[in-house]
């Protein structure tokens, strides 16, 4: 029996061990994991693992049997005396429902928190945003020839049908490491370079904020009139303007930056929503924007906001910016919903994974619950039937049988619970918006597991309360 579950679940193994790395993220693609694989170590592992499985567990029953007295068995007919419960089945279920209990406590925990994750507001609209990175680099002699070039780029995105907005960015939410840059109030003394106060910084054209749909607050987002030879001109985010001007309106207000002209203040123009830029369990740090126009930077990235399904401009965008210079490479065209997709990926996987192996778990002790107490119930056959011989209801032999089923997951659970409650801090990183001693995710999961108690129950149950008494003492 071990060499065959051996074999059936090593088949398992190689299938499933191929499912799950398909399904490992990005985060993950370039790690170890990756190069996992069935050798003849695992499979040694396995063989070896099934057949000590086997003697161990067939060793006790075997010593049991050869010192057994034959006198008493064949007095009984061969059967065990009626009511009496091994040690060692009832032990190995309560320890299934336990090792349950702790599996099912963690999934329920990491799939409390990814939902808490995807319900989080990005900052931004990801729906029908098309992105592509542009690599222009070295094809320009001068910074004007480079954002002449990229201004008539997006005024021809713009005028193909279905589009209703676009813009460039250095980076993008979700993307690489947005850059940081030291700054500080203009109406104040310049902090020592050690505490100057650092902050995210994105060097964008006009029609970024309306592209990613990214909510003006409050002032104005940039114009074609913020370009090199006026003002400098800055837009922060909401995190900054709380964080640095506390009880006051930015607006108006002017910061020095290192980024880009240090010797020059930049003017406040607007107050625009906070943007998740790294990922959504982290919370929205102070950032501003620059304009491309005053601060020429090579854009990375073209976005695209389009009225239907993004995916089917794709080649029309791209035919609009070949058909200006073919030099230009055109990669990594992906929606913005794809970049929000991946920036859960790791956790939607841990909870998959762990999900699965609970959802193992728990078949496993639904078996072992039903197999224990099937086996109790062909032990009682004499028992049950003396109990209907004496008046004992249908509703009363199944009573009897469940309340085993139950006392046995409850020990289980009982245990498992002491188990969770020790273990769940161990999930505390990888948690979020949720407690690792949750007690609505223990409840939970102790209910499910008790009814699920009684539905492996049921079905000996139900054989023991149609027992045939004369039948049974007949045969006894």
């Amino acid at each position: 029996m071990s060499a065959l579950a051996g074999t059936v679940g090593l088949l398992i193994g190689l299938w499933t061990m191929h499912v799950l790395t398909a399904a490992l993220p990005d985060t993950i693609a370039y790690s170890t994991i990756r190069q996992i694989r069935v050798d003849s170590t695992v499979l040694l592992f396995a063989i070896g693992l099934s057949a000590a499985t086997g003697t161990l567990f067939g060793l006790a029953p075997a010593i049991k049997a050869a010192r057994s007295d034959l006198q008493p068995a064949l007095r009984d007919g061969g059967r065990g005396v009626a009511g009496s419960r091994s040690a060692m089945r009832n032990g190995l279920v309560v320890a299934e429902v336990a090792l349950s209990m702790m599996l099912l406590a963690g999934a329920g925990l990491l799939i409390r928190s990814f939902a808490n994750l995807v319900r989080v507001a990005p900052g931004f609209d990801a729906r029908h945003v098309l992105s592509m990175q542009l690599s222009e680099d070295g094809l320009f002699k001068a910074d004007a020839d480079m954002l002449n070039f990229n201004l008539e780029m997006l005024d021809r995105v713009r005028r193909v049908p279905g589009v209703e907005a676009a813009g460039t960015s250095y980076f993008l939410p979700f993307g690489r490491s947005i850059p940081g840059t030291g700054f500080w109030r203009a109406d104040r003394p310049r902090p020592h370079p050690s505490e100057e106060p650092m902050t995210e910084v994105l060097c964008i054209l006009p029609g970024y904020f309306a592209a990613m749909s990214i909510p003006l607050e409050r002032g104005r987002v940039f114009a074609e009139r913020d370009r090199a030879g006026a003002p400098f001109t800055v837009v922060v985010n909401a995190a900054l303007a709380r964080q640095f001007f506390p009880g006051e309106d930015a607006l108006g207000k002017s910061l020095y930056i290192e980024w880009g002209h240090p010797d020059n203040p930049y003017e406040i123009v607007g107050v625009v929503g906070d943007v998740h830029q790294q990922s959504l369990n982290q919370a929205a740090s102070p950032g501003m924007y620059l304009s491309t126009l005053q601060e020429p930077t090579t854009p990375v990235y073209l976005v695209t906001r389009t009225l239907g399904d993004p995916r089917q401009l794709a080649r029309t965008i791209q035919s609009e910016i070949h058909a200006m210079n073919r030099a230009i490479p055109v990669s990594d065209v992906r929606t913005m919903d794809e970049y929000v997709a991946d920036s859960v990926s790791a956790p939607r996987f841990h909870a998959i994974l762990l999900g699965s192996f609970s959802a193992l778990a728990l078949l496993l002790a639904a078996i072992g619950i039903f197999g224990v107490i099937s086996y109790g119930v062909a032990q009682r056959t004499k028992e049950i039937g003396v109990r209907r011989a004496l008046g004992a209801g249908t509703a009363g032999v199944m009573r009897l049988v469940l309340v085993q089923a139950l006392r046995l997951a409850a020990t289980g659970v009982a245990i498992g619970l002491a188990g969770t409650f020790a273990g769940a801090r161990v999930l505390r990183s990888m948690l979020f918006g949720i407690a690792p001693n949750d007690t609505l995710t223990f409840a939970g999961v102790a209910a499910g597991l008790l009814i699920v108690a009684l539905l492996a129950g049921y079905l000996p149950a139900r054989r023991a309360a149609r027992v045939d008494p004369l039948r049974a003492l007949r045969f006894e």
